[in-house]
Parts: structure tokens; C-alpha cells; sequence
């Protein structure tokens, strides 16, 4: 989908293989904004691709996590990958609680994105 800049990701079941599958084809996206609210949890393995991807994406912009059930390790995959990341703003607000070591990652995530704004 050549023309896809905005993805929406609201209160839906999404199997594991849809974020290995973007983070595959991440550099190649021409999405500039992710919403992701509400829903399921996201295992491990799906909430580690999706990190990979949210940093490999070349136009990605915004970043809106509202109640996202992602587990601890998305936070230490985007620490891993932050400095290539393009995002200007973040922003995250209602959702479950983060561990500290997650809280950390988070931190050191958000302090080594280039062109984070917001």
C-alpha cells in the first residue's frame, strides 16, 4: 500500500505474524503516523517487531500509544534501536503499568531519538 501514511490500530486481536511482517518491510513504509489503542496483548516476540519497526521506518513521525497492552520487552527493542529512529513526537497516555526496568528502557529510548520533539 504505496499511499498509506496513517495506520490505526484500535481495539483488535492481531496475530504475532502481522508485526514480524511489518518490521520486515518497515524500511520500505511510507507511513508517517501510528495510533495504536486499546486491544489485546501483545506477546513478546510481536511487541519486540514492532519496536524494531517503529525505529526502521523512514517516515514515521507520531507514535500515539493509548491503553496498549505491549509487553516490557517493545521498551528495551526500542532503547536497542532508538538512534535510528525518525520520530518527532510520542505520545502515550492511559494504559497499564510499565516496570521499572521497562521504565528505564523507556527513558533511555525516548533520550537517544534524534529528532523526538514531542
Amino acid at each position: 500500500m504505496p499511499n498509506l501514511k496513517t495506520l490505526k490500530v484500535q481495539k483488535v486481536r492481531i496475530a504475532d505474524e502481522f508485526f514480524v511482517a511489518l518490521a520486515e518491510s518497515a524500511s520500505g513504509a511510507r507511513l508517517e503516523s501510528i495510533k495504536h489503542i486499546k486491544g489485546p496483548d501483545i506477546s513478546v516476540a510481536a511487541s519486540q517487531a514492532y519496536a524494531k519497526s517503529i525505529c526502521a521506518m523512514p517516515n514515521l513521525k507520531t507514535l500515539e500509544l493509548e491503553k496498549a497492552r505491549i509487553a516490557d520487552e517493545f521498551f528495551a527493542v526500542l532503547a536497542e534501536s532508538a538512534s535510528g529512529a525518525r520520530l518527532e513526537s510520542i505520545t502515550h497516555f492511559t494504559g497499564p503499568a510499565i516496570s521499572a526496568d521497562a521504565s528505564q528502557a523507556y527513558a533511555a529510548s525516548i533520550c537517544a531519538m534524534p529528532n523526538l520533539r514531542l
